[in-house]
């Protein structure tokens, strides 16, 4: 591993698409040295429950794509992003599940409340 004094350009993510996931890899994640730590919620396969956002810096989340994409229920992206706002991380929703929408990647097509965009700071 680098120096931490190297990996101040360094964006370090995790993929979490469930709650075991969530918990196996986040303290992971912390523990690297990093300018921003994110997390990659996508595909969205269940809903996450309570989660700890300390230590990371931007949270994606989405959708599944493709002919086999599964359901996603919208409170789950929801929740997340609830969670964001209480926990002050950027919030960046990149796409709904195409199992439910046609315009699953059209951003004027999502529930009004599920267009968030934000950057990392």
């Amino acid at each position: 591993m680098l120096p931490e004094h190297l990996m101040i350009n360094v964006w370090l993510g995790a993929s979490v698409v469930t709650r075991e996931e969530f918990e196996r890899d986040v303290p992971k994640l912390r523990a690297l040295p990093a300018q921003v730590r994110f997390l990659s919620v996508e595909p969205l396969l269940e809903d996450l429950g309570a989660i700890d956002l300390a230590g990371i810096d931007w949270v994606i989340v989405g959708g599944e794509s493709g002919s086999k994409a599964r359901h996603v229920d919208y409170t789950w992206y929801g929740h997340i992003l609830e969670q964001c706002v209480t926990q002050d991380v950027p919030f960046f929703m990149k796409q709904l599940s195409q199992h439910d929408t046609p315009d699953f990647k059209d951003f004027k097509a999502f529930p009004r409340e599920l267009q968030v965009r934000q950057w990392p700071r």
